[in-house]
């Protein structure tokens, strides 16, 4: 779980980058990757938000993404180690081992 943890936030400081080093987003592949980016419209504010609130807001984009995959891999891998001792419990011998 914590691998999934921290892949919640390699993803958004590589999308993050990206952004930055390109100043092109990937919008419709990106939301996906990050689902807690949309809290980004808060920063679409009339005047320039403060060096504060957006940091806070990278911040709180960055947390919520690693808890959304550690509680998918938390969800996931339970199911996919059953999957794994089912396939291997009812393994059929293969032609060599005959």
């Amino acid at each position: 779980m914590l691998s999934f943890g921290i892949l919640g936030l390699v993803v958004p400081a590589i999308l993050t980058a990206w952004y930055f080093l390109s100043g092109k987003r990937l919008e419709n592949f990106s939301i996906w990757l990050w689902p807690s980016s949309q809290i980004f419209v808060t920063l679409d504010l009339p005047a320039h938000a403060r060096r504060s609130t957006v940091i806070f807001v990278y911040t709180t984009a960055f947390v919520e993404n690693s808890v959304v995959y550690a509680t998918a891999g938390a969800l996931l891998w339970p199911i996919a180690h059953l999957v794994s001792l089912y396939r291997h419990r009812h393994k059929t011998p293969s032609a060599a081992s005959r």
